[in-house]
């Protein structure tokens, strides 16, 4: 059974009536207190957690403290701006039976402007307490608003420990964390 995860601050859920019922769906509230819509009620869970870190921290936070089950969504609270059919998208992906899949359009480093650049982001400083030393791509191919569709086995490939530690390092209010974290999904997920 999938599960969609939402890293919600104050945006409208009634795009989650369009969630097909077979999906568990957990909302990590970060805003105002809402009710899900009634469609979702008895498969969803709202937790709320702390305004820090953006959707970085949110998926970094379900990851520690949510065994995968089958695919793992993770969406924006409004998701549709950088995909337009999120649902449509994540569900051909997990038919396709793609190990990761992602949402929306993809960019490019090459293609960054500042303060958007890795040097403005602070990018190098963050792989390097990520990924312990290992040396960090010159360029990232990565997808808008970090919104994907992942398998199992590409979350356990990780252990509890790093999950951890890339939490911590997202706990911050310093959006480039949150934009680093965007680059480097693919390569967390490789």
């Amino acid at each position: 059974m999938p599960t969609l995860v939402v890293a919600r601050y104050n945006e409208p859920l009634d795009w989650l009536s369009q969630v097909p019922k077979e999906w568990e769906v957990r909302i990590y509230n970060k805003g105002e207190r809402v009710s899900p819509p009634a469609s979702t009620d008895s498969r969803c869970l709202m937790i709320d957690v702390a305004n820090i870190g953006r959707e970085a921290e949110t998926f970094l936070y379900h990851n520690m403290s949510e065994a995968p089950r089958d695919y793992t969504i993770y969406l924006q609270g409004n998701p549709f701006d950088h995909c337009p059919d999120p649902i449509g998208q994540a569900n051909f992906i997990m038919r396709r039976g793609d190990r990761v899949g992602w949402l929306g359009p993809h960019y490019d480093t090459e293609w960054n402007v500042p303060p958007h650049t890795l040097a403005d982001l602070g990018a190098i400083g963050i792989w390097a307490r990520l990924f312990c030393g290992e040396p960090m791509p010159r360029r990232f191919s990565f997808p808008a608003g970090a919104q994907m569709v992942v398998w199992r086995d590409r979350s356990l490939a990780r252990s509890a420990e790093w999950w951890r530690r890339a939490h911590e390092i997202a706990l911050t209010d310093d959006w480039r964390v949150a934009h680093c974290f965007e680059r480097f999904w693919p390569s967390i997920y490789a």
